[in-house]
């Protein structure tokens, strides 16, 4: 029990840690560290193990994080350093991290950074040395309400900063890189000429070397939608599977041809560490690859010593092992889900009275997966594959058992006899395209959104205690709350508004526009954000997700400002998942889209609530931004003003036709506040109390411009901007009542660069 207690307070103290506002300084930790020290001497294991916890969290962030100075954003800077993994090739150049060795004027600077080298035809491999000439930023991430959290991701990985390699003469490799590193490169290089010709194989790169960049978005997509995702990362599935393999094959030998003064288990159990050290190694010493490697290490080492662990305190030992060895690991979901998993698996199967068989049991140990772990796949993405089990059921022997083993052969093979190589390669991808085919076809046949809003913290909280239940054996007091406690989640329902209510949510879509208004029983989307390449499209990454949490199926009409990239580049995405939404916009032949030009003086009314197209009216002598739809809306007693990218000559066009319908509490800043809008006569004419800016932080642009703010702070108004906000959701109520939420107004841990604050 004093195990199970020191290790569960070890870890609860790293969360703790994570989340502080501030950093503790060394005093302070050293201070913890001797109060830990006496909480031991007096048995307070709980005291002891949280402030240990806590201590070595805190001891590690401020040995690896150094913060990159915000004077030195933007600045050219030369830093030599090692590419640290696979870098990617992506259509535009290369992505890759980079372990810094040194800067040349000897500044502090981050230990891990995050480059891309833009128009490169230089070819970068993993391990080489390189001399670069980069501009950085401190880590920044879109924030949206139930979003992708890419600064915590960034925190997770040790990066401390981002930026882009410089075209300049500094540039220069210094040195190759290493044995190990090179193998990698080589594997990947020989996977991409046997393979390339084949849809699948970025799956099959990703099994072998634990390189997932290869694998497209539509890939991703099948892949969760099938619940089948966890099949391309190299986990704990991937590494026991190979140490099984290892230790079963070993041990046969070692009983034929061994010394048997020798156990035969202690010598299996050694090969199938190393075979799994090097399979880790192969990956890349990933994170969640180490994760996998300590947990089979453990098991491993408990069969050496041949000690009888209970499995829940293997499952304990790794936890602790895992969080001692990676601090950062309790943020990332990967580490949640693979332990969650591994207890689920070991609740449900033992201390059973009755044995399953083989086919019985895997398929039990399925479902128990499916519903132990759909509260968390609620938390981290809100979606719930309801045809998992059935595809794993299928998938998972599949890949464990024939195309994991060919690829790895294949693979291992291909280095020194080619031929054997490339056919255990061409079988395994046969196998793996024909196992393809059908989770495309299931994946196109199923439903995979969770039906309603994703539920709060406190219904979630029930709904896993209700699968502990459930999950419980038979005969256990209590079970029939189970149904009881799931009853709340099962009944949650979308946020109802009045008649005559909205909401206006400004996502934070980077350097471009989208805004959804959502009345009682409509939803409109002002602008579809950015795409900047496949691998981001504010439709499908930003805009559907946030909908999904919100429980709204639908999208009733989508109007898009003008034909510009950042208003656009996501309406593809839309139209594919939301076919019955209507699209209004002001030039209708470049969207590619069937779509409704939008006219002055075009009005209707959804549950109470007003719209009205007040711009454009012919002008085609006027430029593109400023023929853009311009959007009024009014609930509640207040107004909303929509005005696209309209720069002076548009805004003095409207003036001349639409003065008196103007006004509006809240006006979305015109072309993200560019020094080309927001003219005085304008603002006199709209007299705003809040300015809501979408723009990207650290634009090219400079959006928004000093001036620009000024002339809004000058009219009482107060700004809010997405790049230092996030999302900005405004509320309008029955009464004129209004309320602003921002995304990031909840942000408190140390590793922001944002700190919470109203708009001002």
């Amino acid at each position: 029990m004093t195990f199970v207690l020191g290790g569960l307070g070890f870890f609860c103290g790293e969360l703790l840690c994570h989340w502080l506002p501030v950093l503790p300084d060394l005093i302070s930790t050293l201070v913890l560290v001797s109060v830990a020290v006496i909480s031991l001497w007096q048995r307070w294991i709980i005291v002891a193990s949280v402030i240990s916890g806590f201590s070595w969290t805190a001891l590690a962030a401020s040995l690896f994080l150094t913060p990159l100075a915000p004077g030195l954003e933007g600045r050219d800077l030369v830093v030599e350093g090692e590419i640290e993994g696979l870098p990617v090739r992506f259509k535009q150049g290369w992505r890759f991290n980079f372990l810094l060795h040194q800067t040349h004027d000897k500044r502090r600077l981050p230990s891990k950074l995050r480059l891309s080298w833009y128009n490169s035809q230089v070819k970068l491999a993993a391990g080489e040395t390189w001399r670069f000439q980069v501009r950085l930023k401190r880590p920044h991430g879109l924030r949206n309400p139930g979003g992708f959290d890419y600064e915590k991701w960034l925190y997770a990985h040790r990066i401390g900063a981002m930026g882009y390699v410089r075209d300049s003469n500094v540039n220069q490799r210094l040195y190759r890189g290493g044995i190990l590193d090179s193998l990698r490169q080589h594997l990947a290089n020989q996977l991409r000429v046997l393979l390339q010709e084949s849809p699948v194989q970025g799956v099959i790169e990703a099994l072998v070397i634990g390189d997932r960049s290869g694998i497209s978005q539509t890939q991703w997509q099948v892949l969760r939608t099938t619940g089948t995702a966890h099949l391309v990362a190299i986990s704990g599935l991937h590494i026991s599977l190979i140490a099984g393999m290892a230790y079963g094959i070993s041990r046969r030998i070692w009983l034929w041809w061994g010394n048997l003064r020798l156990p035969a288990d202690w010598f299996a159990a050694v090969i199938a560490m190393i075979v799994a050290m090097f399979y880790a190694a192969l990956a890349g010493f990933s994170i969640p690859t180490q994760r996998a490697l300590i947990m089979v290490v453990v098991a491993l080492g408990a069969l050496v010593q041949r000690r009888a662990l209970h499995p829940f305190h293997s499952l304990l030992l790794a936890l602790l092992a895992v969080c001692i060895h990676d601090p950062w690991a309790p943020l990332s979901a990967g580490f949640w889900l693979s332990f969650t998993a591994v207890f689920l698996i070991l609740y449900g199967l033992t201390g059973r009275l009755r044995r399953l068989n083989p086919v019985m049991g895997f398929i039990r140990v399925q479902w128990i997966l499916w519903l132990g772990l759909a509260p968390l796949l609620l938390i981290f993405s809100g979606q719930i594959s309801w045809i998992a089990p059935i595809a794993n059921s299928i998938a998972v022997p599949v890949m464990a058992a024939v195309v994991l083993p060919l690829s790895l052969l294949g693979s291992a093979a291909v280095l020194w006899f080619p031929m054997l190589g490339q056919k255990c390669l061409q079988g395994a991808e046969w196998l793996l395209s024909k196992l393809w085919q059908w989770l495309e076809w299931l994946s196109g046949h199923s439903q995979f959104a969770w039906p309603g809003p994703v539920p709060e913290s406190g219904l979630l909280f029930f709904a896993i205690l209700s699968m502990v239940l459930l999950l419980a054996p038979r005969g256990m007091p209590g079970r029939w709350l189970a149904g009881i406690m799931i009853l709340p989640l099962l009944l949650n329902s979308s946020q109802r508004f009045s008649p005559g209510e909205a909401r206006l949510t400004v996502l934070d879509v980077g350097q471009g526009l989208a805004a959804l208004i959502q009345t009682r029983n409509h939803v409109l989307l002002y602008d579809a954000g950015p795409r900047f390449s496949e691998r981001f499209d504010a439709g499908r990454d930003i805009i559907i997700p946030y909908l999904r949490r919100q429980g709204r199926s639908k999208v009733d009409l989508v109007v898009i400002s003008h034909s510009d990239s950042d208003h656009r580049g996501g309406l593809s995405a839309i139209v594919d998942n939301f076919p019955s939404a209507e699209v209004f916009t002001s030039d209708p032949q470049a969207l590619g889209v069937k779509a409704t030009p939008c006219r002055r003086g075009q009005q209707w009314y959804w549950d109470g609530v007003r719209f009205e197209i007040l711009w454009p009216q012919g002008s085609p002598e006027l430029s593109e931004n400023n023929r853009s739809c311009v959007l009024k809306v009014t609930a509640a007693q207040a107004s909303l003003l929509l005005p696209g990218d309209l720069e002076a000559p548009g805004e003095q066009a409207l003036l001349a036709k639409a003065r008196d319908q103007l006004t509006a509490m809240i006006l979305l800043s015109p072309h993200h506040g560019s020094a080309t809008s927001s003219t005085q006569e304008f603002l006199k004419a709209v007299r705003p109390q809040w300015v809501l800016i979408s723009s990207g932080y650290r634009n090219r642009f400079g959006f928004p411009d000093a001036q620009v703010i000024e002339r809004y702070r000058k009219i009482g108004a107060r700004v809010c901007n997405t790049a230092v906000s996030g999302a900005i959701t405004v509320q309008l109520k029955a009464g004129g009542k209004m309320k602003v939420f921002q995304a990031r107004e909840h942000d408190g841990p140390f590793w922001r660069i944002h700190r919470p604050e109203t708009c001002s």
